[in-house]
């Protein structure tokens, strides 16, 4: 509807519409109609020279101007026609396919009137399906006068100019047949600045007969196609009119392009790098090639598609009687250009995320670099530490001193590039197996590095007489190993072998790092700095050392790490203590030259414990945190939130502690409601008092008996006003943004039932450790551990729906909770921030252990009960860890066929069969498949199956390609469900098929996943995180089974994005559903591909580790692309791009079952730090 403005007061808008009678001119004319400006003349030129349209008769409120012709009109024609017929003040044009919003004309007008020196405005154009549905292509670019020079990027519909620029003889050239409005948009650009409207009220409708609807990356710049001539024509008419100025900015903008300049870097890096990735850049430059034809043939295919549905339309005038043949062959072509047009847009979206793939690119060479610095540090370390090298100390001293006394110049300081590699190769090469089991080494003190070359360097001194003091010229590191510093083995009395590697001053923080040694063992290493003493964390890893030390214990564990903030230093000492009693005590210099952030790239920290890790990484946030603001006010959608804590005798100082943290809150609509569970301790009580009386936010209630954690609770949950609930226990803290981060995550989620944030633990010091770093929403693995934990806040309509809290499960009353409220609602939203501090209390369940085995006890009771609604025969039970559970379901015996495709390697396939037998599950199957296995090696697999009736033996002799062997045997089969299975794996536990059944059974899960062990009994496959390694990576790889991992998660049934084909279950009828493994990926990442494609059916891809085999891991694949063929590679990247483009989410997201605070380098859930 028109708005206050009078349509006296406002200005007249022409609307030009060229029509040719579509069907779409009702919705565009509807959409005139529906303008809330006030004075609008629709001027609609009848380009078909066929008379009014009827539906144009029907809106009589419109302003109507028809402009008829004898013979039809071009597009260039119509226009003009259109422009000599209109009267208004503004002018705009609209195809009649074609709509605008109800606000476009007003909101144009007013924009212009705010923009005077601007007579041409435009608004943002959406693009959607020949249907109206939206598509993601939006046309919202800023005015670009260059830009326009080479391409078109104002949809003719969104623009709205004044009459007066045709003063200047502004025209559309009726010379062409495409591009007239590109033309068009150049003349108007020549006497007025354009101005963009940054707001979608423009809808341009794909599929209409415009000459440039198909136009693609190719056939813009092919001279012989209708697009290619179109450019081509109207860059010969502007050539002439654009200067020599206006040309060099096109043609700078397009050599300045930031694709092209890191495309450029990207490959000098790359070959300075690794030689090995120019054939990598070959292959990635075949698949473009080959991509580049497989689209030149699918827009000819789109065009012959067009072309066919032009035809298709003009047969619906001339034969009436095949209107309903007609009707399903248009349905039938319409989705195929639908399909064609969703695969040209995931290719342009590919195309424009090559610029961040390669940075990607590059910033993963260069983590490997750093890691490769780092593997060449050990060696260093390890050459320095050996018994030659320190008993040539003395030599190497006499040496020095020559030289100083003869001078010095055996290498210049900028000595040549080559020769220092040729020197640094030599080093690299120490023989472990030399004769006499000694290690050699060189290294000569000419190579060292002097402080003063320009430039930001790192300095590596081996030199006892050159400690570079921190104020040394220039952005360095220099780091400095005293052989005064190393106690020497054949000292009299000295047992203790040490070394520094590392003395660093960052941001306020000391980092040291080394190793020691002690016949007797290493009782402590203490760090002195300044008037501040700790404990250093020792125990990391150091292979380098167990080479020097092999005959003392635990060498190989003798790494040393400090890192805490400090106060201002003058001198750092080290005092390095053993088991017999012996210290020894030394001092060391420093640098100060480094920032925290500097160090996490060069220092390996993801080899570190997590406990120093986390150090790092809250130093990290502390830093990061300086930078932040926090504006509770920009909230939409502000509930109150209620914080319920029940009370019992807890001590006053960490009740203080917790209260302070909700009154630190920067979130302030809150309230927090405190019941006392009848607390005998006054002190608890009189701190109670105290608060009650604080603040008109706190409600304390006091009960006369006690009713333990579940009865407390639901009194204090009926004390609660909010449309939220936080739980919180009286003696932890929350950070003092938790409540600001939950709602947030409340307005951009406004379904939320239950929100969980990551948590961390603070100890008796009042140190946070311990930290847990969740995946999204995991019913799998909540059904096998209470993850969700702290901080939860939830709906109260749902606390209410489900009663509230339990009584006769304390101990595990949240659990419980949490466990019924997945039963009704899958509305759970995760926080990946550390929100909550958990206090470790002796005796308490943060403290781990036995603390409170009674909480275990009512965990299993509650999961009991949750899986006995699926079926009365469901347990739960525990497992050899505290605090984690299995689900044993009744599966009821269903048909398993177990699919085993093999290549030769008879012995191998027959030893996987015979395992196999031992299987305790009695209702299964086995399809063998041959591929291309030669006579010997085929006749031995068909004696040892001879007279075995489970087993049926098929030959596929095809190349080879492993999802189209699968999928051909899964089409064989008939029974419930599939087991792919590889042929080099063994079976450990008998009843694995069971252990399968247990999840694959649920309705829910989509495909099941086996723990899958290297034959050291170290795990190779424990589910699959997207984006490790780049792709995908299997997770805790090369970790010991006999550990649980990751807060338990090697150990726990558990959702993951992918699992691996080596062994995994699915219920057939889902693989029909996907129409099986994609066959266009034929040797990796087609289990990937297909446990994505099941997530986005919304099926769960489940891993076990109660299934566990072992595997040979592709014993006839190759592992790396070093061993890969040319073929291979160029393969293995085409798959690999593949992946991203298909399933870009997980490359833009990230995977919703792997924390984005962890590192995406390595596989042990180490943090990203």
């Amino acid at each position: 509807m028109p708005n206050e403005t009078s349509a006296e007061e406002a200005p007249l808008v022409s609307i030009i519409c060229r029509t040719i009678g579509r069907a779409e001119l009702e919705k565009t004319l509807n959409s005139i109609s529906k303008q809330t400006h006030p004075n609008v003349e629709l001027v609609l030129v009848d380009a078909s020279a066929k008379g009014l349209p009827a539906i144009a008769s029907s809106f009589e409120e419109i302003n109507l101007k028809f402009v008829t012709a004898e013979n039809p009109l071009t597009r260039p024609q119509a226009a003009n026609a259109g422009l000599d017929a209109a009267s208004g003040d503004f002018l705009m044009l609209l195809d009649d396919d074609d709509w605008i919003a109800d606000d476009h004309l007003e909101g144009l007008v007013k924009f212009s009137a705010n923009h005077q020196n601007a007579k041409a405005v435009y608004s943002s154009t959406q693009k959607t399906t020949h249907q109206g549905e939206p598509l993601e292509v939006v046309f919202s670019h800023a005015f670009d006068p260059v830009l326009l020079m080479h391409d078109n990027y104002i949809p003719i519909h969104s623009m709205l100019f004044h009459k007066s620029l045709l003063e200047h003889g502004c025209r559309f050239d009726e010379n062409f047949d495409i591009f007239e409005d590109w033309d068009f948009w150049l003349q108007l650009s020549q006497h007025t600045n354009f101005k963009h409207l940054d707001k979608i009220t423009a809808f341009y409708r794909e599929g209409g007969k415009s000459e440039t609807a198909g136009e693609d990356s190719q056939s813009r710049y092919d001279n012989s196609g209708l697009v290619g001539k179109g450019r081509s024509a109207l860059f010969s008419k502007w050539l002439e009119r654009w200067n020599g100025s206006q040309m060099n900015q096109v043609l700078g903008d397009i050599d300045q392009s930031s694709l092209i300049e890191a495309t450029t870097i990207s490959l000098y890096e790359l070959q300075e790098i690794n030689q090995q990735q120019e054939h990598q850049l070959l292959a990635i430059s075949q698949e473009l090639s080959t991509t580049n034809q497989e689209l030149s043939t699918t827009n000819q295919e789109l065009l012959t598609t067009i072309s066919t549905l032009s035809a298709a339309y003009k047969q619906i005038d001339d034969h009436k009687k095949e209107i309903d043949n007609l009707n399903s062959y248009l349905s039938a072509a319409y989705k195929k250009i639908d399909d064609h047009r969703k695969e040209m847009d995931n290719l342009n979206n590919h195309l424009n995320d090559v610029d961040q793939n390669l940075r990607q690119h590059i910033k993963n060479v260069e983590q490997n670099s750093h890691q490769h610095i780092s593997e060449l540090e050990n060696l260093l370390n390890s050459i320095r530490s050996s018994l030659s090298w320190k008993l040539m100390w003395p030599f190497r001293k006499l040496m020095r001193i020559l030289k100083r006394l003869l001078g010095s110049d055996a290498m210049p300081r900028n000595a040549d590039s080559d020769q220092k590699k040729n020197i640094v190769a030599n080093i690299g090469m120490v023989k472990p197996d030399s004769p006499g089991n000694t290690i050699h080494h060189s290294i000569d003190d000419t190579l060292m590095v002097k402080p003063d070359p320009p430039g930001n360097t790192i300095h590596n001194s081996f030199d006892d007489t050159l400690l570079v003091k921190p104020d040394s010229p220039g952005n360095t590191i220099h780091h400095s190993i005293d052989d005064t510093l190393m106690v020497k083995p054949d000292s009299p009395g000295n047992t203790i072998h040490y070394s520094i590697d590392d003395t660093l001053l960052c941001s306020g923080y000391l980092y040291v790092r080394g190793w020691a040694v002690a016949s007797a063992g290493i009782s402590y290493i203490r760090v002195i700095a300044g008037n501040e003493s700790a404990l250093a964390h020792y125990g990391q890893e150091r292979k380098d050392t167990q080479a020097v030390y092999p005959d003392i214990a635990n060498s190989d564990r003798s790494g040393f790490v400090f890192f805490k903030k400090v106060a201002s230093i003058e001198t750092v000492r080290l005092e390095f203590g053993d088991k017999a009693g012996q210290s020894v005590q030394i001092e060391t210099s420093y640098s100060a030259s480094l920032t925290l952030p500097t160090l996490s790239m060069y220092a390996d920290f993801l080899r570190l414990d997590h406990s120093i890790q986390y150090q790092i990484y809250q130093a990290k946030q502390e830093l990061t945190n300086l930078d932040q603001k926090f504006e509770s006010s920009v909230f939409a959608f502000q509930p109150q939130i209620s914080v319920i804590i029940p009370i019992f005798n807890v001590d006053p100082a960490w009740l203080d502690a917790c209260i302070n943290s909700i009154f630190g809150q920067i979130y302030e609509n809150w309230e927090l409601c405190l019941y006392d569970d009848a607390s005998t301790n006054e002190e608890t009580l009189e701190c109670l008092r105290k608060w009650a009386e604080h603040d008109s936010r706190i409600s304390v209630t006091y009960g006369k008996e006690n009713l333990h954690i579940s009865g407390a609770s639901n009194n204090a949950l009926k004390m609660a006003n909010g449309e939220f609930v936080g739980l919180m226990d009286n003696d932890d803290e929350l950070t003092n943004d938790a409540l600001y981060h939950v709602i947030d995550l409340l307005n951009n989620h406004s379904d939320a039932d239950y929100i969980y944030t990551d948590e961390d633990k603070i100890d008796e010091e009042g140190d946070y450790c311990q930290p847990h770093f969740k995946p999204g929403w995991s019913l799998e693995l909540l059904e096998s551990m209470m993850y969700v934990g702290h901080f939860s806040v939830i709906r109260k309509s749902i606390l209410e729906q489900v009663g509230g809290f339990r009584e006769g499960l304390e101990g595990s009353q949240d659990y419980d909770l949490a466990l019924r409220i997945a039963e009704i609602s899958n509305n759970f939203y995760h926080i990946p921030k550390i929100l909550y501090h958990w206090r470790i209390i002796p005796g308490s369940v943060s403290g781990g252990g036995d603390a409170k085995q009674y909480a275990y006890t009512s965990a299993v009771n509650a999961l009991t009960e949750h899986v006995a609604k699926e079926n009365l025969n469901n347990s739960a039970e525990t497992t050899n860890y505290a605090g984690l559970y299995r689900i044993r379901r009744e599966s009821g015996n269903p048909s398993v066929t177990i699919i085993i495709p093999f290549h030769n390697k008879a012995e191998m396939t027959i030893d996987c069969l015979k395992s196999i037998k031992n299987s305790s599950y009695d209702n299964y199957s086995i399809f063998l498949i041959s591929n291309n296995s030669s006579d010997d090696e085929l006749k031995l697999v068909k004696n040892y199956i001879e007279n075995d009736e489970r087993i049926t033996l098929e030959e596929y002799n095809h190349k080879f390609n492993w999802a189209s062997i699968n999928n051909w045997a899964a089409q064989c089969c008939e029974s419930e469900f599939l087991l792919f299975l590889n042929n080099d794996t063994l079976i450990i536990n008998k009843d694995w098929i069971e252990s399968l059944l247990d999840c694959g059974i649920k309705k829910n899960v989509g495909a099941v996943g086996a723990k899958l062990l290297y034959e050291d009994d170290t795990i190779q496959h424990a589910g699959i995180i997207m984006q490790i390694g780049g792709i995908a990576g299997h997770a805790f790889r090369y970790h010991s089974d006999e550990v649980p991992g990751y807060f338990g998660y090697s150990d726990v049934v558990r959702n993951c994005a992918a699992v691996t084909g080596a062994c995994m279950l699915v219920r057939k009828e889902l693989w029909q559903q996907l129409d099986g493994f994609d066959e266009s990926l034929r040797i990796s990442y087609n289990d990937v591909d297909f446990c994505l494609r099941l997530l986005e059916i919304n099926y769960a891809v489940i891993y076990t580790p109660f299934a566990k085999l072992y595997h040979l891991e592709s014993i006839s694949r190759p592992k790396t692309i070093a061993d890969m063929s040319t073929e291979e590679l160029v393969e293995f990247q085409r798959e690999s791009d593949f992946i991203r483009r298909r399933h870009l989410k997980y490359f833009k997201e990230g995977d919703p079952y792997y924390n984005p605070n962890l590192t995406l380098r390595l596989e042990n859930y180490s943090l990203d730090i």
